[in-house]
């Protein structure tokens, strides 16, 4: 649609009640049309109190009084009030001359002065809370956010990008545009944040769906990067312990004890230690307690590992983290390197649950695939012990593994 009058020819957005961006098309309830008409819809643009607001506060010689709409008589605004309504509805005017502006030099990639000119529209905006002020002024916001981006000014993108967001958290565009900024100033938890929420706010729109793919793939590859350049250089006498008793067969239990990673994974190792102590409230959905005491170490693979945490069906099928049934892997900080070496057992990539395993060996093939969050520190025997039990086809031990007791070690004081 075109708007005439003094304002020329612009565009109406006919899709949307938001203005669109870069190009700087106007929502129709924001867009003064031509002559008389023009400054009556910018006062009423400005003088429309935001959705949902109660009384209006109205200053008099003794004070602030509330004025509610039946309150008010039937003569309209006052002189001073009509006075203010004509001074607004003018910087109304000129902030949407400069936005258009800004969007006809921005069409033209003359960016640095379609900058100046959305920053000017920024300053001539009437200081009100109206949706139709709310809705120009976040559309302006986007547009210098757009115009910084191109120009590299990520710190600016930021800025523009969180004053838009003040007034529409849930601006996928913010977002996205504040997303790729903060990744270009290597903000990347920051950035990942931005680009989630973009993503599922809009799932369907394909930039904002590729972006995030491409920055998620991005962080995976600095992550492994990270983890090879700086192994974790793990303090084993400052990190918590949690132990396991078994009992092999009708003999007395031997003990494990584990030294938990909590400075590398500590939401898996906290998971491990209130599965050890059995604090954790409530029931599985089988109504069994979140605690390992009672279950059994199920399967052995002699060379590689023994596995053990389902103490719903001791199979391996079962369990449950403290976290929900399943959490997402946090971290592949550690390799399978050595012997006795604790990680999470797993169905694929984040379907962690209470399934454990210890490893007999090296085994380098399960790196990336399953998250190490401790060690063996103290039970060489009893690990040694396990894997020489006998086993069925299945890597079931034909004696019974049970878990007696666990808990955690306290440090001494």
């Amino acid at each position: 649609a075109e708007a005439g009058g003094r304002w020329g020819s612009m565009k109406l957005c006919a899709a949307s009640d938001s203005p669109c961006v870069p190009c700087g098309l106007i929502p129709r309830e924001a867009m003064p049309m031509g002559g008389q008409q023009g400054s009556e819809e910018a006062r009423a643009a400005t003088a429309a109190p935001a959705e949902g607001a109660g009384a209006a506060q109205v200053k008099g010689g003794h004070g602030d009084a509330a004025a509610t709409a039946e309150d008010r008589d039937d003569s309209g605004p006052t002189p001073e009030e009509e006075a203010q309504m004509d001074i607004e509805a003018r910087q109304l005017e000129l902030a949407m001359q400069e936005k258009e502006r800004g969007s006809e030099l921005y069409k033209e990639q003359k960016f640095t002065e379609a900058r100046e000119a959305w920053t000017k529209a920024l300053s001539e905006m009437p200081q009100g809370k109206t949706s139709n002020l709310n809705r120009l002024t976040v559309s302006v916001h986007l547009n210098l956010a757009q115009v910084c981006l191109t120009l590299k000014d990520y710190e600016e993108v930021v800025k523009q990008a969180t004053a838009a967001l003040e007034l529409d958290e849930e601006n996928s565009k913010a977002l996205y545009r504040r997303g790729i900024a903060r990744d270009a100033l290597g903000q990347s938890h920051a950035a990942a944040s931005d680009l989630k929420k973009a993503a599922r706010l809009e799932p369907r729109h394909a930039e904002i769906r590729k972006k995030y793919e491409e920055f998620k793939k991005k962080a995976l590859e600095m992550e492994e990067k990270e983890d090879e350049d700086n192994p974790p250089n793990h303090n084993l006498e400052a990190l918590p312990r949690a132990f396991l008793d078994v009992a092999v067969g009708s003999a007395p239990p031997k003990r494990m004890v584990f030294a938990l990673y909590t400075d590398s994974v500590p939401k898996t190792a906290e998971n491990f230690r209130q599965l050890c102590t059995g604090e954790h409230e409530g029931t599985t959905a089988r109504g069994q307690p979140f605690h390992y005491k009672g279950s059994v170490l199920h399967r052995m693979i002699p060379g590689l590992m023994v596995q053990g945490g389902d103490f719903d069906n001791a199979n391996g099928t079962g369990g449950e983290s403290i976290y929900g049934r399943r959490f997402a892997d946090e971290r592949f900080a550690d390799k399978h390197v050595r012997r006795g070496l604790l990680a999470m057992a797993n169905d694929g990539p984040s379907t962690n649950g209470s399934n454990f395993f210890v490893l007999f060996a090296a085994a380098e093939h399960l790196d990336r695939h399953h998250v190490i969050f401790g060690e063996l520190v103290e039970g060489w025997e009893l690990l040694s012990e396990l894997e020489k039990l006998p086993t069925s086809e299945e890597c079931r031990p034909l004696v019974d593994c049970i878990v007696t007791d666990c808990g955690e070690l306290k440090a001494a004081p």
